[in-house]
C-alpha cells in the first residue's frame, strides 16, 4: 500500500484459466478480465515478435517493405489490448470516464 502512495499500482496476471488485474490505490483490488484471453495473448505476441528472436518476420523486427502492414497489425493489436486489459482498468481507478450515452453518436470515428 504505501508504494501505491503516488498512484495506482496495476498487475496484469493472465492464465489460460482467467486473467486479472490486480489493483492497488486504496485497497487491493482484483480486476476479472474475461475477454482478456491467455491464446489471444499468445497470439498477438507472438505477431509481434516472431516465432523466434532470430527471424525478421515479427513486427518489431520488420524491415522498411513491410512498416505499413506492421503499423496496422500493431495498431489492431494496441486496440484490442486497450478494449481488455486497459480501459477496464482505468474506469476501476477512475482515471478515464466513459461518456454518457447520449454522447456516443458525435464521438468521432477511429
Amino acid at each position: 500500500m504505501e508504494a501505491a502512495s503516488s498512484g495506482p499500482i496495476v498487475i496484469f496476471n493472465t492464465t489460460a484459466v482467467r486473467s486479472d488485474a490486480i489493483v492497488t490505490v486504496s485497497q487491493i483490488k482484483v480486476i476479472n478480465l474475461p475477454d482478456l484471453t491467455y491464446a489471444e495473448l499468445s497470439k498477438n505476441v507472438q505477431v509481434m515478435i516472431g516465432s523466434n528472436k532470430k527471424d525478421k518476420n515479427g513486427l518489431v523486427q520488420g524491415t522498411l517493405n513491410t512498416l505499413h502492414a506492421g503499423n496496422s497489425r500493431m495498431k489492431d493489436i494496441m486496440l484490442w489490448l486497450w478494449d481488455v486489459a486497459v480501459e477496464p482498468v482505468l474506469e476501476v481507478v477512475r482515471l478515464i470516464r466513459l461518456p454518457s450515452s447520449s454522447n456516443l453518436d458525435v464521438l468521432p470515428q477511429v
